[in-house]
């Protein structure tokens, strides 16, 4: 699984520094916008790389029973190939 904290607070890390230099002068101006934006990139990616990850565990959680899906690439197929997952 991959937690969305750690690269949440990497890609602020990085988009933060990239940016403070061009933006930021020396009086500290633009530094909201600076943290701004990098708050916003960081959220992004980390809600990005987590999602699809969070989708799967829902419907392993949420199943019922019979059990219809045991593991985790079970649900990814069918997912991918549009298979529903209960007869209507």
């Amino acid at each position: 699984m991959i937690s969305w904290f750690p690269l949440q607070f990497v890609t602020y890390e990085v988009v933060q520094r990239t940016l403070y230099s061009g933006v930021v002068d020396s009086k500290g101006k633009g530094l909201n916008a600076v943290n701004f934006v990098s708050g916003c990139a960081a959220g992004g990616c980390g809600t990005l790389a987590s999602f699809p990850f969070d989708v799967l565990r829902t419907r392993l959680i949420s199943q019922g029973e019979p059990k219809v899906f045991s593991q985790y690439i079970h649900i990814k197929c069918h997912i991918l190939l549009g298979i529903p997952s209960r007869p209507s």
